[in-house]
C-alpha cells in the first residue's frame, strides 16, 4: 500500500524532500497502528505505548517539516540547469 502511494506521488515533479516526508508520515502512521496489534511486552512500554510507537510519533513531525519546508530549487530545476 505504501509503495503504491509513494509511486503515484513520485510521478510528478516535487520539491526536494517531499517524497521522504510522505514516506515518514505514512510509515509512521502504519507502524503506530500495527503496534497495537502486536502486543509485544518485550519491546518496552512507556505511558501505554511501545517504543516503536514513540519513534513513530517523533517521525511524523519530521515528515511534516520535510513537506512544509520551502527549498530554493526543485528536482526539475536541477535537471533543466536553472
Amino acid at each position: 500500500i505504501l509503495f503504491i502511494i509513494l509511486f503515484l506521488y513520485a510521478k510528478k515533479p516535487r520539491k526536494d524532500g517531499s517524497l521522504l516526508g510522505i514516506y515518514l508520515i505514512c510509515y509512521s502512521l502504519l507502524r503506530f497502528s500495527l503496534e497495537f496489534l502486536r502486543g509485544d511486552v518485550e519491546r518496552g512500554i512507556l505511558l501505554g505505548i511501545s517504543t516503536s510507537q514513540w519513534i513513530s510519533l517523533l517521525l511524523i513531525p519530521a515528515g511534516i517539516f520535510l513537506l512544509k519546508k520551502n527549498p530554493l530549487t526543485t528536482d526539475t530545476d536541477r535537471k533543466s540547469g536553472i
